[in-house]
């Protein structure tokens, strides 16, 4: 038998070609989520401080959907929702942050804001 027909070395270089395409693919979804190029669950990005409105505008849009913040906050005991800066240089520059404790309030939190109309400026969803 040549190499090209024995079944063993045939089967063995079908099982690494097996293996090796979905440890590839592994490899590159963790690059892909640890640079931030794909979103994990449990967070969410938001856009550059300098494009984020004023604390008065988020304060503003919350209370102009209270139902909406009510809605959110019924999901679980875990989830919060209030204007937060995202670590800007500038404390003035914020967004609607919603927080959660587990994987079932995130769920239910993006469902919810999946639904609604939102708030009308950005929110920032993260684990607490």
């Amino acid at each position: 038998m040549t190499a090209s027909t024995n079944p063993r070395r045939r089967l063995r270089r079908t099982l690494a070609i097996t293996g090796a395409v979905p440890a590839l693919g592994l490899v590159a979804v963790a690059a892909l989520a640890l640079t931030g190029l794909l979103p994990v669950p449990g967070s969410s990005a938001h856009p550059p401080c300098d494009e984020l409105p004023g604390a008065a505008e988020v304060e503003r849009a919350l209370a102009a959907h209270p139902d909406l913040v009510a809605e959110l906050t019924a999901v679980g005991d875990g989830v919060d929702v209030r204007a937060a800066s995202p670590g800007c240089d500038d404390p003035d520059r914020t967004l609607v942050e919603i927080t959660f404790r587990t994987e079932d309030e995130f769920a239910a939190v993006e469902a919810v804001l999946t639904e609604a109309d939102g708030f009308g400026v950005p929110v920032f969803v993260r684990e607490a």
